[in-house]
Formats: structure tokens, sequence, C-alpha cells
């Protein structure tokens, strides 16, 4: 996959920030079950805000996609015209 620098750092640090979440509360003082719990809970936000910021990048993608065919149309219509 051909991915941009900016978002591999940015992948890079969501992994980090996440992996880093999870190994602290595994290591803070706690009942095994509250911290489970916890760790589900902030899994699920995670979760929630990853499908939100995709759906977000999905609907760019998409205006993106129209723009370029509108572009393209354009200069197809340009081109017809030279003709």
């Amino acid at each position: 996959m051909n991915m941009k620098p900016a978002v591999r750092v940015l992948s890079a640090l969501g992994i980090g920030l996440a992996a880093g979440a999870v190994a602290g509360l595994l290591m803070a003082p706690g009942k095994g079950a509250d911290t489970r719990k916890m760790i589900k809970m902030e899994g699920e936000k995670m979760a929630d805000r990853m499908k939100f910021n995709l759906k977000q990048g999905e609907k760019k993608m998409f205006r993106a996609a129209e723009d370029l065919g509108d572009t393209l149309n354009g200069l197809k219509q340009k081109a017809m015209d030279l003709t």
C-alpha cells in the first residue's frame, strides 16, 4: 500500500498511543475486573472514533472523485470544442 508519509506517521502514532494506553492500564494498580472493564470501554471509544474518522475519509474521497469527474468532463468538453 502506498501511503503518504503523514498518514504513516499518524497511523504509527495512533497505534503507539493505543499500545501505551493498554500497557498503562495493565500496569496500574487496581482490580483485574475493573482494569478489564476500563480496557473494554477505552477500546470501544477508540473503535467509535476510528469508525467516525473512516466515514469522514470516505466522504472526502467521494467528493474528490466527484470533483475529478467534473474536471474530466470539462476537459473533455473543451477538447471536443477544439475539434
